[in-house]
């Protein structure tokens, strides 16, 4: 794969699912589309990268049988990169997992929701879009979700540079890093020191409004 001239700004951000990550995502991205001088930024969900299923498999997964977040499975190596592109955010339940994926951004962000609100939310979404009915959903939820999420996500907390709790509604903290994300891409766009400009808390809970965390 050939970079760009201009290496783009790697943002990733990691959470549970129905955490509140693709919202996040969507209201970082208008900010800086709004106000970052003509920067162009472009979403990258990690969800996208799911095969097909089987039609057994498929079977499996309508039966609440199919283990979504235990995946094994390897794909051909296609490539596409965007034309001029200066903001990359990449969302995903794995963003932070492998070290050598989590090393390549430049600001990492850990969407933080408590579990009975991401299983509200998860319920609601996959009921009520995906068409699935409440049994299936919680099942699912219990048997895969759930323990997939607190052996893989939950442990990635501790690489995050920034813990965001109760997104997406928690619009002062998403404001509170869309202006150091403008900081960063508006003063250059190679500049990748991103502790030099997010300022470390002192004895801050994690309850409020976002923690900043060195590596």
């Amino acid at each position: 794969m050939t970079q760009t001239a201009s290496k783009p700004f790697l943002i990733g951000i990691s959470g549970g699912a129905a955490s509140g990550k693709a919202e996040a995502c969507k209201k970082i991205k208008d900010v800086l589309y709004r106000k970052a001088k003509g920067k162009k930024v472009e979403v990258l969900s990690l969800s996208s990268f799911y095969r097909e299923l089987s039609d057994e498999e498929l079977k499996l997964a309508l039966n609440s049988e199919f283990d979504f977040d235990h995946p094994i499975f390897s794909t051909p190596d296609v490539q596409e990169v965007p034309d001029d592109v200066d903001v990359v955010i990449v969302e995903g339940i794995l963003t932070f997992y492998q070290k050598e994926v989590r090393d390549m951004f430049d600001l990492k962000i850990f969407i933080e929701s408590d579990a009975d609100t991401r299983l509200c939310r998860k319920v609601l979404r996959d009921v009520s879009m995906k068409g699935r009915c409440l049994d299936s959903v919680l099942d699912s939820y219990f048997k895969y979700v759930k323990p997939a999420f607190e052996e893989f996500c939950l442990p990635t907390k501790k690489y995050a540079d920034v813990i965001l709790p109760r997104a997406p509604d928690n619009h002062v903290g998403v404001d509170l890093i869309t202006e150091h994300l403008l900081q960063l891409v508006n003063d250059s766009p190679l500049i990748h020191n991103v502790q030099h400009y997010i300022p470390r808390a002192r004895n801050q809970s994690e309850s409020c409004v976002g923690s900043f965390r060195p590596h």
